[in-house]
């Protein structure tokens, strides 16, 4: 009971006190039409400042929410893109923002950042274009073409670090695939030979001829015949 006494008391009060400042002859229209023009105020200005507040926390809220899902035992990382997928990705990306070429007739890939281009193209000019948009593109150290016009003619060219295309294919990088079927091949080759060989065929046949005895011209005919199936 005395509460509920203490709490009447409260509110009559304040609102003695709201009134007296309110209704104050002198200076309470005055004190009204401010508290009027400041609520007006806040209706417009207020949405627009939770929503700003809002926009500027959706990306930290994201951030905290990826740092505590990477800290549960489930959590199981994202695995990393191939390289070669993500340049040739990067070529088709660079070259449909121009707009006349026609990406469908196109067939694009990448081995250890050396792009090749395939298909049917109008004319020479437009393959050479191509060819030179697809060189600048971040990760392509190289760019080939076997693109043909519609008789059949080659087209497109060469650019980039042209020397990357005239050393030869780096088997030691081409594809797991590819390391996997030259240790079937020769049980006695390991990754560490692959790797050293920095991918020249000439240095891979050594290292298999020192491991397997095998003539060199014999490695040499059948690693050729391996590596061609894979470029």
């Amino acid at each position: 009971m005395r509460r509920r006494q203490l709490v009447a008391l409260l509110v009559s009060v304040v609102g003695g006190v709201a009134g007296a400042f309110l209704l104050d002859p002198r200076s309470g229209p005055r004190r009204r039409a401010l508290i009027r023009d400041k609520l007006r105020h806040n209706a417009v200005a207020l949405p627009p400042r939770l929503a700003r507040t809002a926009r500027t926390m959706r990306g930290p809220a994201r951030g905290l929410l990826h740092t505590l899902a990477q800290r549960t035992p489930w959590h199981a990382p994202t695995p990393m893109p191939d390289a070669d997928a993500f340049v040739a990705h990067r070529v088709r990306t660079a070259l449909g923002r121009e707009q006349d070429l026609l990406l469908g007739a196109l067939n694009i890939d990448a081995i250890d950042g050396v792009v090749r281009v395939r298909g049917t193209v109008p004319d020479a000019q437009t393959a050479r274009r191509v060819v030179e948009k697809a060189a600048t593109v971040l990760g392509a150290r190289a760019v080939m073409s076997l693109m043909r016009t519609p008789d059949g003619t080659p087209v497109g060219g060469r650019a980039g670090d042209v020397s990357v295309l005239e050393a030869g294919p780096r088997a030691a990088i081409h594809s797991e695939e590819l390391r996997q079927t030259l240790k079937a091949r020769w049980p006695s080759l390991t990754d560490l030979d692959i790797v050293a060989s920095e991918g020249h065929i000439s240095h891979l046949a050594l290292l298999i001829c020192a491991h397997s005895g095998e003539p060199e011209e014999a490695v040499r005919t059948n690693l050729d015949a391996i590596v061609q199936d894979f470029v």
